[in-house]
C-alpha cells in the first residue's frame, strides 16, 4: 500500500526527460485524472513506485487493471488533453535525460544482454 505522493518524471517537448518533478498526492490510493494532467506529456513514474494500476469508473470499480514487475511505467494520453483513452506502460528503461552527455553504457535503466542472452517480461491486464 503506497502512502506518500507518486512522484512523477516530466518528459520535455524533445522528447527527453528533464530534471523537473512532479509529486502527485494520492487520496485512497488514487490520482485522479484531469483534463490537463497530461499537458506537459507522459508521466513518468520510476524506482519501482507501484507494480498494479488501474483507470477506476465513477462508481469505484476498476475496469482495467495492469499488474507488472517493471521498475518503472508511463501514464499518458495523446496531446490535447480529448483523448478518449489513456495508455498505462510498464517500462524496463525509458528515454535519456535532457542533460545526458555519458557513454551509451552510463545511461539510466539501460539494459544490456550478452551475445545469445534473451530478456523476458510480462504483465497482465485484467478487465472488469
Amino acid at each position: 500500500m503506497r502512502v506518500g505522493p507518486i512522484v512523477s518524471s516530466l518528459i520535455s517537448e524533445g522528447g527527453l526527460l528533464t530534471e523537473e518533478k512532479v509529486n502527485y498526492v494520492l487520496e485512497h490510493q488514487e490520482l485522479q485524472i484531469v483534463e490537463d494532467l497530461f499537458a506537459k506529456d507522459a508521466l513518468v513514474m520510476e524506482h519501482d513506485q507501484a507494480h498494479e494500476v488501474s483507470l477506476i469508473a465513477p462508481d469505484g470499480n476498476p475496469y482495467v487493471t495492469v499488474a507488472f514487475e517493471a521498475p518503472l511505467f508511463g501514464i499518458w494520453a495523446p496531446k490535447g488533453g480529448k483523448a478518449a483513452f489513456v495508455c498505462i506502460e510498464p517500462w524496463y528503461g525509458r528515454c535519456d535525460r535532457t542533460n545526458f552527455q555519458k557513454k551509451l553504457e552510463e545511461r539510466e535503466w539501460g539494459n544490456t544482454l550478452a551475445s545469445g542472452e534473451s530478456f523476458e517480461a510480462s504483465y497482465t491486464i485484467t478487465l472488469g
